[in-house]
């Protein structure tokens, strides 16, 4: 295998290489906890039953360090998913490992749990910590005390983005956005429309067109049109936002789905923590799925994907 002739710590530059020539995923989007405090309205994971329907909840650190010794040399970043990643309770030396390996780590939190894992993260810090605006606490002034304490005592990691997602309901605060980025002296600020999950059901659209979904024509970053009454979905077959990125995503349960936005499961190609998933990346089965990907629809719920024609308005503060 191509991996054991590597040296311990490769570069970021040489782990692009390997992607390119080799035919590697460069980028990981993993889940470590299948678990969210929270039960937002337009959040399809409550709605489908997500939580109750997986059988694992939470991954051992002990099994993400395996996964990571398979897959360290080729890839260079992970974007971590779930669930919030910030309920994990050993999310320092999660970190830390990465750091080891040379891995870039991306976190989303709601913030929610920030004040809790300060000192995890101060400590053992990950590449950029992405935080929501909108955060669920009625006790905001708790959230902006922890992240003003982030930002005063770390090094130099973690970047800090703070994020808007922008709909119905937020669209005319997007100036008091700014304004707060500015404020709370965060590195970027970034807003971006909201989409609409895959595994959406005629109901769950219905309330997102009403209550929440921006079209084009009501801002410039939505990527949706209203056509009588229905959500145009533009995606061309071999457009695949996923591909294009040479990502893959596992699981809690370590199961390899090539896609992340298909949380109720779809299709997986085998378990990273009982298999390799270098190998199971390069197998013929998964080969040709990732053609498909490229040049036509691989599965139904591509035609709805939400990351195809998403874009952010991303600014350094």
């Amino acid at each position: 295998m191509i991996g054991r002739t590597l040296k311990r710590n490769i570069s970021y530059l040489d782990k692009i290489l390997i992607s390119r020539i080799f035919d590697y995923p460069l980028i990981v989007a993993f889940e470590l906890m299948a678990f969210c405090s929270l039960d937002c309205e337009y959040c399809i994971q409550k709605r489908i039953g997500w939580n109750e329907n997986r059988k694992k909840i939470r991954m051992s650190f002990d099994d993400f360090r395996k996964i990571i010794d398979d897959i360290h040399w080729h890839v260079k970043r992970i974007a971590f998913n779930g669930g919030e990643p910030l309920l994990y309770s050993e999310i320092g030396k999660v970190f830390a490992y990465a750091r080891k390996k040379r891995i870039e780590t991306l976190v989303p939190t709601n913030g929610q749990f920030m004040e809790n894992r300060l000192n995890d993260i101060i400590q053992n810090p990950c590449d950029v910590l992405v935080v929501a605006y909108e955060h669920p606490s009625e006790n905001k002034s708790s959230y902006e005390h922890a992240l003003k304490d982030l930002i005063k005592h770390r090094k130099v990691k973690p970047e800090i983005v703070l994020q808007m997602v922008v709909t119905k309901q937020s669209v005319d605060k997007i100036d008091q956005f700014w304004a707060d980025c500015k404020r709370l002296k965060v590195d970027y600020g970034s807003i971006k429309s909201m989409g609409i999950w895959n595994e959406a059901d005629e109901e769950y659209k219905q309330l997102m067109i009403d209550k929440y979904l921006l079209t084009k024509d009501q801002h410039e970053l939505s990527q949706y049109n209203l056509k009588d009454g229905e959500i145009i979905f533009e995606r061309k077959p071999g457009d695949c936002p996923a591909y294009d990125r040479r990502q893959v995503s596992i699981r809690s349960d370590g199961a390899i789905s090539p896609c992340w936005p298909w949380h109720k499961g779809g299709k997986t190609f085998g378990n990273a923590i009982s298999g390799n998933l270098s190998k199971i990346w390069r197998s013929k089965k998964y080969r040709q799925f990732r053609h498909k990907m490229k040049h036509e629809w691989a599965d139904t719920l591509c035609r709805q994907c939400f990351m195809y024609g998403s874009v952010k308005d991303t600014r350094k503060i």
